[in-house]
């Protein structure tokens, strides 16, 4: 099954150009590894495959829907069933504990609740001690593995990262690489990471270098 099948896609800001992918698809269960310098679209791409941004041109189809041919509501609906994202902000509601954000990440999905696996997750990535606390009580490093954790959570057919170890040390950053890759392995899910981290980008047989455009 394809998840993501790309064609012909451009954006720009302003009028100046920042994206061009003239084709690109992503199978249930490949993982691939997006890199390139600051300002060549990385994370652009990312909020275009989420729905999250529409392009100026081209096609994005994901899960074999057309994301221009939604309403925001119905991409809001197709995106919590389908996608996890990991963004660079983490986005964690801060209102309620880091378990609690997995909890409703499952229910987003439609996934019926399951602690064992919230707790699991938050285990795995050694932050399990750190359930009960709200988000603005975390370093960074560790909202951002939880915000890695929660994306996992709903057990999604694809997971969108990124830059999803820029706030970790070697020793995390290499756990943080082997979860997303385990978990989607497990679940045959579609991963895309983007990065600047070359301690994690070569962890992928699958990679895209984007450049900044002229």
């Amino acid at each position: 099954m394809t998840l993501v099948d790309i064609r012909g896609l451009a954006h720009s800001y302003a009028r100046t150009p920042v994206l061009a992918m003239p084709e690109f698809t992503l199978g249930e269960g490949q993982h691939v590894v997006v890199t390139g310098p600051s300002g060549s679209g990385k994370t652009t791409l990312l909020q275009i495959i989420a729905g999250l941004l529409l392009p100026t041109a081209g096609s994005v189809m994901v899960a074999g829907c057309a994301w221009a041919s939604m309403t925001p509501a119905q991409r809001d609906r197709k995106r919590g069933r389908t996608t996890g994202i990991v963004f660079q902000s983490f986005n964690l509601i801060r209102a309620i504990s880091v378990f609690d954000n997995l909890r409703l990440a499952r229910q987003l999905a439609g996934r019926k609740a399951d602690d064992v696996y919230c707790r699991g997750l938050l285990d795995e990535l050694g932050i399990g001690r750190l359930a009960n606390r709200l988000p603005a009580r975390l370093s960074r490093g560790e909202a951002q593995r939880a915000a890695i954790a929660r994306a996992a959570a709903g057990e999604p057919a694809l997971i969108l990262a990124d830059e999803p170890t820029s706030a970790l040390d070697s020793d995390n950053a290499t756990l943080v690489a082997d979860l997303l890759r385990q978990r989607a392995k497990a679940g045959s899910t579609g991963l895309v990471v983007t990065t600047h981290d070359e301690r994690i980008a070569g962890m992928f047989d699958l990679r895209v270098r984007l450049n900044r455009l002229p």
